[in-house]
């Protein structure tokens, strides 16, 4: 799963979550063979225009996951994703540079930021896992898909109001 995350201040800390995220697959079954195939072992499909790129809406999968998941609800994990997300820009923010992000008034963010579910031992609970943090990301797809996406983000790390922009508040 990647989430898009705007950073528009250090101190304070604020980030936005962008409200559309989406999902990589691997288009084979992963296993610890054949570490040449490409499509068993990476999950960006993107570059290569021979390979097949699985498009999920993410509220589609929202709703795919709800039903073969009753017990989990969605709104849930995205509230425990966006606190590990929230906190590993705290964790950043709390050392000067060049050990952490320092303060700039001028200076705005986006990141992506990669992870996965995993289930507890128990198959009680769905953990989020952080899996990569990228700064300035490939975001084609998202242009593709929402053709509004820089224009949103753009004003969401440049005005205050962002009532009207599909992004959360997820600072801490």
């Amino acid at each position: 799963i990647r989430y898009i995350v705007l950073l528009k201040s250090v101190e304070p800390l604020v980030l936005y979550k962008y409200n559309v995220f989406w999902l990589r697959f691997a288009n084979k079954p992963f296993g610890l063979t054949d570490f040449d195939v490409y499509e068993k072992h990476f999950t960006v499909m993107n570059y290569d225009d021979e390979q097949e790129l699985k498009q999920v809406d993410c509220e589609e999968f929202v709703s795919l996951f709800e039903q073969q998941y009753p017990q989990f609800s969605w709104s849930s994990i995205d509230k425990r994703s966006c606190r590990m997300i929230a906190e590993l820009f705290k964790s950043a923010a709390s050392l000067s540079p060049p050990r952490g992000l320092g303060h700039s008034p001028q200076a705005r963010a986006i990141y992506a930021i990669d992870f996965m579910l995993k289930w507890d031992n128990e198959n009680t609970d769905v953990i989020p896992q952080m899996l990569e943090v990228n700064f300035n990301a490939d975001n084609r797809r998202a242009c593709k898909y929402h053709p509004d996406f820089y224009d949103n983000c753009l004003k969401a790390l440049l005005f205050d109001d962002v009532s009207t922009l599909p992004v959360t508040d997820i600072s801490i």
